[in-house]
């Protein structure tokens, strides 16, 4: 021990986690999402499989007629803008959305939480 120097604590935390993202995605030209609960169902089905497959945890998320907000966090590999592209896609797709009457705008609003 060096003299006048009180001992150290062993580390109690982990060096490292994998970023906390909160997440908005918008619709396009602020149009309403016509079936709340097809989006939620395909919103849940795309988690599910995001948390069996690849690890990805979804926390607490809101539907809104004109937005989603959520909080996501991924492994080490995680592509953040890459997920919520699929996730923006599973939505749309399960809404009718096309490529010449998109539903969900390009790009997110993100913020890292933690």
């Amino acid at each position: 021990m060096i003299k006048a120097r009180p001992p150290r604590l062993e580390q109690i935390f982990q060096t490292y986690d994998p970023p906390l993202y909160f997440v908005t995605i918008c619709t396009i030209h602020p149009q309403k999402i016509g079936d709340l609960e097809a989006a939620d169902h395909a919103f849940e089905a795309y988690v599910r499989r995001a948390r069996d497959e690849f690890g990805v945890g979804v926390g607490r998320y809101l539907i809104m007629p004109d937005h989603m907000h959520l909080f996501v966090r991924g492994g080490d590999d995680f592509k953040l803008a890459q997920w919520v592209n699929g996730l923006k896609r599973a939505v749309s797709v399960a809404l009718g959305a096309t490529m010449k009457r998109p539903l969900l705008a390009a790009g997110i609003f993100r913020s890292r939480v933690a």
